[in-house]
Parts: C-alpha cells; sequence; structure tokens
C-alpha cells in the first residue's frame, strides 16, 4: 500500500513535537556495549487512536504504556526498533526528502538522527564506533534547511504545510484557546527562529507579527482574526 506524503508529513511533524531518537549503551557483557537504535512517540493517553492509526498505517511499531510523565498525565508511546527504522520509516522519509526538516529547532535531536542513519549505514554495532562520527561526516546527515521564510513554503509538495498539520495543530506546540474578551485564538510556541515564524505569517496569510520571549530563546505566534482561525 502507498502511504501518502501528506502521512509521512504530517508524521514528520508529529515526531519533530512528541518524538525522540535514542541512541543508547547496551552493555552484552562486562567488555562491549553495543548501540541500541529506537524512535519514541510519546501522548497522552487520549491520543491512543492516533498512535494506533499511525501503527496499523506503516505496520511496524508497538504501542507501551501507560506511564506517569513527571505532570501526572497518563503517557502512551509507539516505540519502532531499529530494524523497523533501518527497514521502513527511514527509507520512506529519506525518499521523499522529509528528513531536511527533522527537529528543524533541536540540534541536538537531528544529531541523534545523524548517529543513527551513521551507524545503520556503516554496518556498525558499538556506542564505540560513534567516534569515527566526526563533525564532518555528520554534515552528510544533518541537511541543510531552507535559508528564507519562503524556503520553507517551497519544501517539496507542500510538505511544509503537512508538518504544520502535524506539529503544530495536532499535537505539542499549538493550542486554540478562549480570551478573557471571549474572542477564539490559536497560540503556538517555539524556541526562536526567525524564518520559520516569517513562514508561518505568510502560510497564514495575515499581518500579524509574532512576538519574542524569554530572552530571545522562544518566539510567540498568535491569530485570533476568524479568517485566521
Amino acid at each position: 500500500m502507498a502511504i501518502p506524503i501528506s502521512f509521512l508529513g504530517k508524521l514528520a511533524g508529529i515526531i519533530d513535537g512528541d518524538g525522540y531518537i535514542s541512541v543508547v549503551n547496551v552493555a552484552s557483557d562486562s567488555l562491549r556495549k553495543f548501540a541500541s537504535i529506537s524512535l519514541l512517540i510519546t501522548l497522552i493517553h487520549t491520543e491512543l487512536p492516533l498512535l494506533i492509526l499511525i501503527k496499523d498505517t506503516l505496520g511496524i511499531g508497538r504501542i507501551v504504556g501507560p506511564y506517569k510523565n513527571p505532570k501526572g498525565e497518563d503517557t502512551i508511546s509507539l516505540i519502532f526498533n531499529k530494524t523497523e527504522l533501518q527497514q521502513v520509516l527511514f527509507p520512506l522519509f529519506i525518499y521523499h526528502g522529509i528528513w531536511i526538516f527533522f527537529k528543524v529547532l533541536t540540534y541536538d535531536r537531528r544529531a541523534q538522527y545523524a548517529k543513527a542513519i551513521f551507524l545503520m549505514e556503516q554496518g556498525l554495532t558499538k556506542m564505540s564506533d560513534l567516534t569515527l562520527l566526526s563533525e564532518t561526516i555528520k554534515s552528510k546527515f544533518i541537511f541543510s534547511l531552507p535559508h528564507s521564510p519562503l524556503g520553507y513554503l517551497n519544501l517539496q509538495i507542500s510538505f511544509f504545510t503537512f508538518w504544520v498539520v502535524g506539529t503544530l495543530f495536532s499535537i505539542s506546540e499549538g493550542s486554540f484557546l478562549i480570551k478573557s474578551n471571549l474572542d477564539a485564538c490559536f497560540q503556538l510556541k517555539q524556541r526562536t527562529h526567525i524564518d520559520l515564524f516569517e513562514a508561518f505569517r505568510i502560510l497564514f496569510n495575515t499581518t500579524r507579527t509574532f512576538i519574542i520571549t524569554n530572552n530571545s530563546n522562544y518566539s510567540q505566534f498568535s491569530v485570533s482574526f476568524k479568517k485566521d482561525i
């Protein structure tokens, strides 16, 4: 079954908002430590139907939980193991050019992806093999991002709009709310990224600007006009 780019774009957005690539030690004995690679998407328990949809559409992964998060909320996780990532999910994203956008605002997360891909492509299994991953080699796996707002909007086949739905609207970074004056509003807050937030403004076709908060570490974009909502 062909998986549409719209689904993969939204999935990439969900991973951007609530996913984490793990590359950790697994000690097989006292002398050798192997690299365990996995991808986790963790959501509150009410989002179980979404995780089931992702699992059934891709035909891979397992769902675990619920577990309590630090806030005391019940959460569930969809976990993809190394084989599933290597044979199904990563090839799909690479084929469609989607991983150029992975964790756009978090370099550390994109570096985790680079580690995972490096180990898989080179057929390496031990954590000590990561010493071979120099910054020069890492740049091969951490793709260049667009350098302008229009660059984001022009990502292949409307991928940007699908990503926005996944990461901003449906799950983690964005929220709908009613202000004290009863105006409906949509807000999103992420680490400051001028070009990306300007792309949001262009996408919404609005004159509203975004504000930078918390000593320039985060930006907030908010719309409340009926047309924008």
